[in-house]
């Protein structure tokens, strides 16, 4: 074989090499940055959940002192107190509600569908 006719075989196949080992690279740096960003995901992920349970310990908390404070209202009725002198604490009971609604809601709102 002459040098002209191994020069022309062997220079392609040499850049086509180069070329594999070029690509090669790129896809395991593709491959680190993917397991880097599953890890990222998987973090995110917990830390969500973890803040989702507690957004539904407050609301239960919240729900919980609401209800405490509508019995004690009811129970200061039935003991002879009045409607206007327990109306401030009943108000406070209300607003209570109302805003462990409107964490349930903010909550859900920003919820994917599958749940998190």
């Amino acid at each position: 074989m002459s040098k002209a006719l191994l020069r022309r075989f062997f220079r392609p196949r040499d850049a086509i090499l180069a070329r594999l080992d070029s690509l090669d690279a790129r896809l395991q740096r593709m491959e680190n940055r993917m397991a880097q960003l599953d890890t990222h995901i998987v973090a995110l992920t917990t830390d969500v959940t973890a803040i989702v349970g507690t957004v539904d310990s407050a609301i239960a908390l919240i729900n919980g002192i609401s209800d405490r404070v509508a019995a004690a209202v009811a129970e200061a009725i039935a003991a002879g107190a009045t409607v206007e002198q327990l109306e401030a604490i009943d108000r406070l009971g209300i607003s209570l509600r109302d805003k462990s609604e409107d964490l349930a809601t903010a909550v859900a709102a920003n919820t994917p569908p599958n749940g998190g």
